[in-house]
């Protein structure tokens, strides 16, 4: 009986329908993403009509919808051809509905392409759902006999059956879902995040300082050991064999994948089990609050850390061979980020303490014997930091009792309290963060509601011997000061280190009851929702990224260039963001620009004029507003005399009105200002 279980099809294995709606929104994520990116290719690349561009659009994303929802969702055989017929009646009726609504939309009414394409896309997937599940995927004949085999066998065997399905399809849906949270990179004209492209900046520079007289004459590369040294390395081995942006493209795909997987393998270490919701959750947590600043260093080194835990906790019962590899680890870790390395060590701490107290025979003796294996991974880490000219950072270790001191002397400690504690929930509730501070509200509280629901039915836990390590990542997220050594920002981290570690941490028993799976299929809804979002407010960019091309293309070769950005002016906001531009000049126009270049941080150094010009537009910190605070930097620019060029980007006349400067070229948010020696060499 038990034979005939398993080789019976498919078709009888999946007949619940909240199971089918999570794997449904997995696949139709994956087909709408591809939908919705060779349609506007087709139509802004190509010249395709809105009508043909829907065409193409379509097409592609039947071949994803019709593998993945035969395979997975309704786990029917692909090759079917009456299967395949009554799909394609159902495509060809979605075809109908899609290009009604664009012909409506975009002949009738008038609206924009952009926006036509999000209803379509949000219309036909419900539309193909329920045709598909009703009729192309309805159980045919051979399905009805495999229901027969299945109802005559012993009701644990089907499910066992069912469950071994299931556990050979995992890998194929993880690496589906992984690819789907991948597609708003790969599909972004450029990656908006704050800080990343300064880094991208400075990789370019160190690659090829030694060939460009010109990048010589401005930076000076140092290589010398740095707790964040370790994407420097990679990256500028990069840049000396891809183009700039593919390489910006690449990082990023490199380090979700060690985070995705690495977060995976660590669940499935720590709990014995691997879970599609853990996976739909680490996907979500790929787009996070770090990721928008463009702490790039420090996400890879916390993606290293889950893979330096999981092989802890596989390998810590064979120490002679688990510790010289964890040794390893450390350093890796420790020369990728500083504080990743700290937070590997709080994080292994915290799971020897849990084994501690789990254990029924507990020995001090055993305790100690781990506490020493634990501490000497860090002698490495500890050497190369005392090393380090980190080690030696203006402020020490952190700068907050003298902030604290200066503050409440100035009677602005209370505000300034206010002020982080407002912030510090923005950077709990964003942690996944997408470009609309609204959609992160509602997807937060709405997964927080769901994921309660589940712990409640004690369908969702985490293994007691987690608990030390969660408790730790919670206090890390209410006491940890904002900077540390020199580097600002460490306390934005710790809610994200807390999310990551609680979704490594969770137990997903198995459950047929409809509330339970009702509950992961909304997750799952959720996640396919902020990824699309995502991907769909990126694409936004594409006007704003040629806007800047036109304008930074009207500069001369090998200037040293200003940038200033009024368009930003809070962390905590939905408007696009500039930040990335700046940087960019170096790579793409060959000029010099500022980036992050402290020697106690990174291994560059500015130098000639262009240290010069930051060093002389460097303003003393100032009680005005942000936006004046930008002006009076803009000013301190003209009057030195040291910037050929400042690149602005934000309202061109409020640049008229206080500067008195016409723009060299103007477009969209962004103007060009010929000043300082351009200016002064200028009949």
């Amino acid at each position: 009986m038990t034979q005939q279980v398993e080789t019976a099809p498919l078709g009888g294995l999946a007949k619940s329908a909240p199971r089918q709606l999570l794997v449904f929104a997995v696949v139709g994520g994956l087909a709408t993403v591809t939908h919705f990116v060779l349609a506007l290719l087709a139509n802004t690349q190509f010249g395709a009509p809105p009508l043909v561009a829907n065409v193409v659009g379509y097409v592609g994303a039947v071949m994803i919808s019709y593998v993945g929802n035969a395979r997975f969702t309704f786990q029917r055989r692909v090759l079917d051809r009456a299967q395949f017929v009554r799909f394609g009646v159902v495509s060809l009726a979605g075809l109908a509905l899609g290009q009604a609504i664009t012909y409506l939309a975009t002949q009738a009414l008038h609206l924009p392409f952009q926006l036509t394409l999000m209803v379509v896309v949000a219309s036909v997937p419900v539309f193909t759902f329920v045709t598909s599940r009703l009729w192309a995927f309805a159980t045919t004949g051979e399905a009805e006999s495999a229901e027969h085999v299945a109802k005559a066998a012993p009701l644990g065997a089907v499910d066992d059956a069912r469950d071994a399905l299931a556990v050979k399809a995992q890998p194929i849906l993880f690496g589906a879902i992984f690819v789907l949270a991948c597609l708003p990179v790969l599909a972004a004209p450029v990656l908006p995040m704050i800080d990343y492209y300064s880094h991208i900046a400075r990789f370019f520079v160190l690659a090829h300082i030694d060939q460009d007289p010109f990048l010589a004459q401005h930076y000076r590369a140092h290589w010398q050991i740095l707790p964040n040294i370790g994407l420097d390395v990679l990256a500028t081995a990069l840049m000396r064999g891809l183009p700039t942006m593919a390489v910006a493209k690449a990082i990023v795909l490199v380090i979700f994948g060690l985070q995705y997987f690495g977060l995976l393998a660590f669940n499935r270490q720590l709990t014995g089990r691997s879970s599609v919701l853990v996976a739909l959750l680490s996907a979500a947590l790929l787009y996070s609050f770090i990721l928008g600043w463009g702490f790039a260093n420090f996400l890879l080194g916390l993606s290293l850390v889950f893979w330096g835990a999981t092989w802890w906790l596989a390998q810590r019962h064979r120490l002679k061979l688990a510790l010289p590899v964890a040794c390893v680890l450390a350093a890796l870790i420790f020369l990728t980020h500083g504080v990743a390395f700290l937070l590997y060590g709080l994080l292994l701490g915290g799971l020897e303490l849990g084994l501690y107290l789990k254990a029924e025979n507990r020995s001090f003796r055993t305790l100690a014997k781990m506490a020493t294996a634990l501490g000497a991974q860090a002698i490495g880490p500890v050497l190369l930091f005392i090393w380090s000219p980190t080690s030696q950072a203006p402020g020490g270790l952190t700068n907050a009792g003298d902030a604290i001191r200066e503050l409440a002397s100035e009677g602005r400690l209370g505000d300034r309290i206010s002020e982080l504690f407002t912030y510090r929930l923005a950077t709990i509730v964003r942690v996944s963060e997408s470009p609309s501070l609204m959609l992160d509200i509602v997807v937060f509280c709405t997964a927080i509601g769901l994921l309660a629901i589940l712990a409640a039915r004690r369908k969702l836990t985490v293994p007691l011997m987690a608990m030390p390590s969660v408790g730790i990542a919670i206090l890390l997220v209410g006491f940890m000061p904002p900077s540390l050594l020199g580097v600002g920002y460490i306390a934005d981290r710790m809610p994200y280190f807390l999310a990551l570690l609680l979704v490594g941490c969770f137990v997903v028993q198995p459950s047929r009851s409809r509330l339970d799976q009702a509950c992961i299929a909304a997750l799952g809804a959720l996640v396919v929702v902020k990824v699309g979002w995502i991907g769909v407010a990126w694409q936004g960019y594409r006007s704003d990224f040629a806007d800047f091309r036109a304008v930074a293309g009207a500069l001369p070769s090998r200037n040293v260039v200003g940038f200033l950005n009024t368009a930003n002016l809070g962390r905590v906001e939905d408007a696009p963001r500039c930040q990335m531009y700046g940087p960019l000049t170096i790579p793409m126009y060959g000029q010099a620009a500022d980036i992050f270049a402290y020697g106690w941080q990174q291994p560059i150094a500015l130098a000639g004029s262009l240290e010069l010009a930051v060093h002389g537009a460097t303003l003393p910190p100032s009680p005005h507003s942000a936006k004046d605070n930008v002006f009076a930097t803009f000013a301190a620019m003209q009057r030195q005399g040291a910037f050929d060029y400042v690149l602005f980007c934000g309202d061109e006349a409020e640049v008229s009105r206080r500067m008195h400067l016409t723009p060299v070229a103007h477009q969209g948010r962004f103007s060009l200002y010929r000043i300082g020696r351009a200016q002064a060499a200028t009949p």
